[in-house]
């Protein structure tokens, strides 16, 4: 919401694709102008993937939300994702007396099956999330309610950057075991400190 009080919201791509980019220019300009050293390197790959973790959590706040009730064969536009229903069926469940509810939907061309399963003994249904994963932006697809028209009412999340938090969890582990790895003295190393010669009685 602006300073107006009207609802503005960003795609989370726009995030992501500009906040790569940058990251990966800022962490190779690191590597570039730090000293020659292994040791060093290793240091600097390991604040390189900080850097990236700071602009990855960063674009992940960034999400894109939308809701809507779609009849069967109809095409809608949510959080800037096309989102097509092509019916809503009953299925078994995953545990024994349980049964699901369906939704077969069509999310920017990849095939998406979210469910809401009830379980008669607890006496609740619980909604199971359709995730499809992209390089840097991840999209959430949660059934809410159906009916025996096949009308679903869904809920569509756009998370950027998720991945790149993986990705900068990953170097800074490998820069901190290079680092680690390089500084351990070795036997033809020996000790830095000079040894004094023995005294003649």
């Amino acid at each position: 919401m602006d300073a107006f009080g009207h609802d503005v919201r960003v795609a989370g791509e726009f995030y992501a694709r500009l906040l790569l980019p940058v990251a990966i220019g800022g962490a190779a300009l690191i590597l570039r102008l730090g000293p020659a050293r292994p040791v060093r390197r290793s240091v600097w790959l390991a604040h390189g993937g900080f850097v990236l973790l700071v602009v990855a959590v960063l674009g992940t706040t960034a999400d894109t939300h939308g809701s809507a009730t779609i009849r069967p064969g109809q095409t809608v536009e949510l959080a800037g994702h096309s989102v097509t229903n092509e019916g809503v069926t009953v299925e078994p469940g995953p545990r024994p007396g349980t049964e699901s509810v369906v939704a077969s939907l069509v999310v920017d061309g990849s095939r998406l099956r979210p469910t809401l399963t009830g379980y008669p003994e607890r006496g609740g249904v619980l909604a199971e999330t359709a995730t499809d994963r992209g390089v840097v932006h991840d999209v959430q697809v949660v059934l809410v309610r159906a009916d025996d028209a096949g009308r679903a009412l869904v809920e569509v999340r756009g998370r950027p950057a998720t991945n790149l938090v993986w990705l900068a969890a990953v170097l800074i582990a490998l820069g901190s075991a290079l680092a680690l790895g390089r500084t351990r003295p070795t036997a033809a190393e020996g000790c830095d400190e000079p040894v004094s010669p023995p005294v003649a009685r």
